[in-house]
Formats: C-alpha cells, sequence, structure tokens
C-alpha cells in the first residue's frame, strides 16, 4: 500500500513538473495583426507635377483627388487639375529668332488648362520597408487607369493671329505610382500619368491650324495623401 502511494505521489510530482515547464512553441504558426492600409479609408490627395516632353510649352501641375479604396488592393476615384504653361526652350529659340525690333513673335502652340477624371486604382504589390533607426515604413506599388477631359488651350500671346479656339478633348489615361505612409494619416505618392487625346498642337507657319494628331500628355506628379480616417483598421 505504500510502496502504491509512493509510485502515484511520483506520477503526480512528474505531472506536476511537466505542464511547469513552458512549451515548445518552435513550430507554432505565428499570429499576426494585419494592418489594412487603405481598406475603407478616404484618400484626398493634393498633388503638384510637370508634363515632359513637350514641345512648345510644358505645364506645371495643380491638382486635388479623392480616392475611395473598397478593399486593400483596390480604389475608385475622380481627380481635377489645371496646368500652368512653361515655355520650352524651342519655343524661346523661336521666338527669339521670329521676333523683330517692336514686334514680338509668340509662338502659337497649344498648352493644357483644366482637367478632370474618373479612375480606377489596383494595388498588386505592397509590403513594409525597415529604415535605419529601426523605423518601419509601409509601402505600395500601384496602378491607375480612367478617363476624363482635358481643356487644350492655345497661346493666349498669340491668339490675335490665329483663328482657333480653345478644346475640350476626351482623354483616357493610364499610370503607376510608388506610395509610403509617413504615418497612419498621411502618405507621399509619386505617379507616372499618361493622357491621350486627339488634338491640336501648333499652327503652321502661315497661321493656319492643321489637323488634329494624337498625342501623349506624360506627367510626374508628386501627392501628399490626407487618409480618413485616420486609424489604420486591423484585420484578426
Amino acid at each position: 500500500m505504500i510502496k502504491r502511494c509512493l509510485m502515484v505521489a511520483l506520477l503526480l510530482f512528474a505531472a506536476t513538473d511537466a505542464l511547469a515547464q513552458t512549451p515548445d512553441m518552435s513550430d507554432a504558426p505565428v499570429v499576426r495583426k494585419r494592418l489594412t492600409w487603405r481598406e475603407g479609408r478616404t484618400e484626398l490627395l493634393p498633388s503638384v507635377g510637370l508634363t515632359v516632353n513637350d514641345r512648345y510649352f510644358q505645364n506645371f501641375l495643380i491638382g486635388l483627388g479623392v480616392n475611395y479604396h473598397a478593399t486593400n488592393w483596390i480604389s475608385f476615384g475622380l481627380s481635377a487639375g489645371y496646368g500652368i504653361p512653361i515655355k520650352t526652350g524651342l519655343t524661346e529659340n523661336i521666338e527669339a529668332e521670329k521676333s523683330l525690333p517692336g514686334n514680338t513673335y509668340s509662338m502659337p502652340a497649344t498648352h493644357l488648362g483644366l482637367l478632370a477624371d474618373l479612375h480606377v486604382g489596383v494595388v498588386p504589390f505592397y509590403g513594409k520597408m525597415l529604415l535605419p533607426g529601426d523605423i518601419a515604413l509601409a509601402y505600395d506599388f500601384h496602378i491607375v487607369g480612367g478617363v476624363g477631359v482635358m481643356q487644350v488651350v492655345w497661346n493666349e500671346e498669340a491668339v490675335g493671329r490665329i483663328r482657333a479656339e480653345d478644346q475640350w478633348e476626351l482623354a483616357p489615361h493610364f499610370g503607376a505610382g510608388f506610395r509610403v505612409f509617413i504615418n497612419e494619416a498621411f502618405a507621399l505618392s509619386i505617379d507616372v500619368v499618361d493622357r491621350l487625346a486627339a488634338t491640336y498642337v501648333a499652327a503652321r507657319g502661315d497661321n493656319s491650324i492643321p489637323p488634329e494628331e494624337w498625342t501623349h500628355s506624360l506627367s510626374v506628379m508628386l501627392g501628399f495623401g490626407i487618409f480618413l480616417p485616420t486609424k489604420v483598421l486591423t484585420e484578426e
């Protein structure tokens, strides 16, 4: 009897000791809460940028967009903007060569005015980057496509010599960009956007208007995103 009691006591002691030890969790799955940086959030996106590869006038662009991120990888939005013309080196050279004393020559060419569009954005890839000082920043690559209108404006310095009117053109556009979240509420982004439209570029030497031609208006935009609500959702 005593011997049996001792054996039970030893078994209980061994079981208690095993329960007291820290279990080995090396093979257990890692449980993380995934942050959905975009899903269910509205993004206000003021931006500035510049068109590139323009023949006669570059355009300094000021824009404002609103995007609703329905999921973490797809969004729907609209944007509007305005272009401020900047003469290219080619235009400045032509005007200098053709200007005479008392008769300044102005290039009869077009530039952008108002812009507006509807678009869809897709985020095919996103993640986190670790900076020096153990600073972690969320980022994503995104692509965007949509359709809108753009105003094509003749150089106001030359409109007295040509018979042309400003135009509103239908313009599909496509682009891609990179976004980095500074914190949960704010993000910086850079996007390259190409707008395609059939429009006038410049008048002929006799100031007559040539046929419309398909043109690419390629722009680089820097945006400052404001996300609402300001807190990131957590997916269990």
